[in-house]
């Protein structure tokens, strides 16, 4: 035996080519919560994992070892939370990783409502210009308040997502968060280009290692592709919209119903790659897999009180009002799905208002698209469920502590010394009494038959939950006849009775209290003002205010509807424009052309100057049941034999 001994160890001290194993990637931190984590390397040559730690840099004494291997994933236990830890990586006996940059913070103990912040970036791995820009601006907002962890939003690793487009876009360009800062990430459709596995793995599968048995927090998913996490008082979610079933009922789904179901903390925050809204470089209304996730994830999100969403895919920034209900296309969004109108920026317009501290159903969600740090790629960028959408490269930063929540998106840089821009901002706030709502204005009555009125008005609040309408007989006494959900502005009275007199008002309410608008009054039936005909025949039944109102120009051809209404032509074509036409009589007088309306709640007046200077003399006038249809001739009253000589129309609305 002892010659034997002896042998080996001659033949292992000859063996030719035989070195120490090397750094090839990483070290970098996965799965993250307040007593475990995992440091993930790889060397170049299979050796036996270590990893030692401890709370000071000088002092670890601490080590967990794992198996033979060049891909290391050592998971740690026993960790105290909120604590900070320093390591170091070795392979057999050759340290690979050690020194004072080796170091993570744990989480706190899950509920705990400090302050978090996390570092999100969609499709940034293509690793040209733009993707350095982006990261280079995160640094100084990193060293003003460090994150707690960094996601990414899929499409990892340009082009195909194979192991060497992993190495050249993640871990040649993140070498100073990487070995600090948990990395969450979601599969984009880059990752699946390559080749997989006889099990359906990709290079994606091998770099990651996420959760399948709830062991970050959330409920089993049994699948890296979809899984949960939680971090303080936030819930995580991660989900795949790329290579798994995306219908209301199958695994998926069912999975993200438990999980939320059992979910007891207050905010709510999902990701996955395919955006429900975008109109970058790709359309939500057309392509299949955002189609899908908006049909038939985001009620089950919505309904379980997701606070925000982040997504990537397109290569720009686009920003959602604060949302619930809309999933269908584009053209079918209107003002019901706002929860609020404003863009929740608390020093311009007021940040968005949850009125409950946890995760009620349909208080509303923002959605944000932010494919863009690796690269921008434009589109027509005009969802209407959008608040913003700009072309700009950079990143998304969040900061949530204990009921706030404040997302920025930070604009890349092109210089390492630039203090961050920030293209865009909103807050949310949980269990805060809104603002007491705006009256309505603007009230108006139409008739449509029978024993049916329209009502329209102007809807002047953000944050009211329910308008009510009030009816009167007397104009003292009003009832409430009906309750309408927020950013409604229209409706119709039904079971009225003919010629009875009515008044009605419009109050907006929330939880604060209530606002009511002044009173109008109608006899059912009425007979509507020729221009509300005029304007029905164009609008229908839409607010009465702004592009219906007497001096809008909504087809901007610089004729405002009162006059299109006058003189007979389309206030929503363009190329219908009035024509005047000035001429010389044979008595060498100035004489104007126009196409006068039957318009009895119209006067019209023809005036003329010779110097443009008041007064203006009055050359033509009718008014009333006058105003028969017809081309009328106006001449100027003046004397001849001047320089020049004017005219112009004058047109009034008779009450």
């Amino acid at each position: 035996m002892r010659a034997t001994v002896i042998l080996l160890c001659w033949l292992m001290g000859v063996l030719p080519g035989w070195a120490a194993p090397t750094l090839q990637r990483g070290p970098y931190l996965q799965m993250a919560n307040p007593s475990a984590l995992t440091v993930c390397w790889r060397s170049s040559q299979a050796g036996t994992g270590r990893v030692r730690y401890g709370t000071a840099a000088n002092a670890l004494t601490n080590e967990k070892a794992g198996g033979r291997t060049t891909n290391h994933a050592i998971r740690l236990t026993g960790l105290d939370p909120d604590t900070t830890y320093y390591y170091q990586i070795e392979t057999d006996t050759t340290v690979l990783g050690t020194g004072a940059n080796l170091h993570f913070k744990t989480p706190p103990v899950v509920g705990t409502t400090g302050r978090l912040r996390f570092w999100a970036l969609g499709d940034p791995g293509t690793g040209t210009t733009p993707q350095l820009q982006v990261r280079n601006a995160f640094a100084p907002v990193h060293a003003e308040h460090p994150a707690d962890f960094w996601i990414m939003l899929g499409d990892d690793a340009y082009p195909s997502g194979t192991d060497y487009n992993f190495q050249i876009a993640l871990f040649n360009i993140y070498q100073a968060y990487l070995p600090q800062l948990p990395l969450w990430s979601c599969i984009g459709n880059h990752e699946t280009y390559g080749t997989s596995d006889a099990a359906g793995h990709f290079a994606y599968d091998a770099v990651f290692r996420l959760p399948t048995g709830g062991e970050c927090g959330g409920v089993a998913s049994g699948t890296e592709r979809y899984y949960s996490w939680d971090y303080a008082n936030v819930h995580f979610i991660s989900l795949d919209s790329m290579t798994s079933l995306r219908t209301a009922t199958g695994p998926m789904a069912a999975w993200l119903e438990a999980d939320l179901n059992q979910n007891l903390l207050p905010w709510v925050v999902a990701i996955w790659h395919h955006p429900p809204y975008t109109k970058g470089s790709h359309d939500s209304d057309v392509e299949e897999e955002l189609v899908e996730m908006r049909m038939n994830i985001l009620p089950i999100l919505e309904n379980h009180g997701v606070d925000l969403v982040l997504n990537g895919h397109s290569h720009s920034y686009e920003r959602s009002y604060l949302l619930d209900g809309h999933y269908g296309v584009s053209t079918t969004f209107n003002a019901t799905h706002k929860k609020a109108g404003g863009g929740g920026r608390e020093d311009i317009d007021g940040a968005y208002i949850k009125a409950t501290a946890g995760n009620t159903p349909h208080e509303g969600t923002v959605y944000v698209v932010a494919g863009c740090a690796g690269q921008i790629s434009g589109g027509t960028l005009n969802h209407p469920a959008h608040f913003l959408s700009i072309n700009t490269a950079g990143s998304v930063v969040v900061d949530v502590e204990d009921k706030r929540m404040d997302v920025k998106f930070l604009r890349y840089t092109t210089s390492a010394a630039a203090a961050p821009i920030y293209s865009d901002h909103f807050t949310i706030l949980k269990s805060q009494p809104p603002p007491l709502p705006t009256a309505p204005s603007g009230l108006l009555a139409l008739p449509l038959y029978g024993s049916q009125t329209a009502l329209y008005w102007q809807d002047n609040a953000t944050t009211e939950s329910q308008q009510s309408i009030l009816l009167s007989t007397d104009g003292i006494t009003f009832q409430v006849v009906k309750i309408l959900g927020p950013n409604e502005f229209q409706t119709t009275l039904t079971g009225l009775t003919a010629g009875q007199t009515y008044y009605a008002k419009v109050r907006a309410t929330n939880a604060s209290g209530s606002a009511t608008s002044g009173a109008i009054t109608f006899t059912q039936p009425f007979t509507p003002t020729p221009i509300e005909i005029w304007r029905f025949s164009y609008w229908g039944m839409t607010t009465p205010l702004g592009d219906r109102a007497n001096d809008a120009d909504p087809d901007g051809d610089g004729w405002v509807n009162l006059l299109e209404y006058a003189l007979g032509t389309s206030p929503i074509v363009r190329t219908s424009v009035p024509v005047l036409t000035p001429f010389f009589n044979e008595q060498g007088e100035l004489a104007i052309k126009f196409n006068r309306q039957a318009a009895t709640d119209l006067s019209y007046r023809m005036e003329f100057s010779n110097e443009l200077v008041e007064p203006w003399v009055s050359g033509y006038f009718s008014s009333g049941t006058e105003n028969t249809l017809g081309i009328i001739t106006a001449v100027t009253p003046l004397a001849g034999g001047v320089l020049h000589s004017f005219g112009r129309l004058r047109v009034t609305l008779v009450p």
